[in-house]
């Protein structure tokens, strides 16, 4: 993130480039070899990693502890004294994206949440790092 200077945004750097992916600074990234999920206020952007084909994947809630996957991007939101969890299901280049809610609710102290190859199974809470069980996606 460069927050300053002459080109404030949100970078991603390859082997090859440094791209700039959004004019934005970003308040939370998640990267993959190909992706690149963020937080730009209460939004969630995605895009590949030169910053093509981006989109916004939830817009106008109060989300953190965003998380991605090969495939799936997961972040956690703040609903009164609920924390609940989302994710994506399998995002396809060429098509749209479907969110879905965890099955259950996390502890309310819940921090951060952390994913597997393909859905999120940790949380960080008052008392530590625990296991999202039962699991929150089937």
């Amino acid at each position: 993130m460069r927050r300053g200077g002459p080109r404030p945004g949100t970078y991603t750097a390859t082997s090859r480039r440094i791209s700039r992916i959004d004019s934005r600074a970003a308040r939370e990234t998640a990267v993959t070899p190909s992706r690149v999920a963020y937080r730009i206020g209460d939004s969630i952007v995605m895009s590949q990693l030169d910053g093509a084909r981006r989109r916004t994947l939830v817009s106008g809630r109060p989300v953190f502890s965003v998380v991605i996957t090969r495939y799936r991007v997961g972040w956690l939101q703040r609903a009164g004294h609920r924390m609940l969890a989302f994710m994506t299901n399998r995002i396809n280049p060429s098509g749209g994206v479907t969110v879905r809610q965890g099955s259950h609710d996390l502890p309310a102290s819940t921090q951060s949440a952390v994913a597997d190859a393909s859905r999120i199974v940790e949380y960080l809470g008052s008392t530590g790092v625990k296991r999202a069980d039962p699991p929150l996606f089937g």
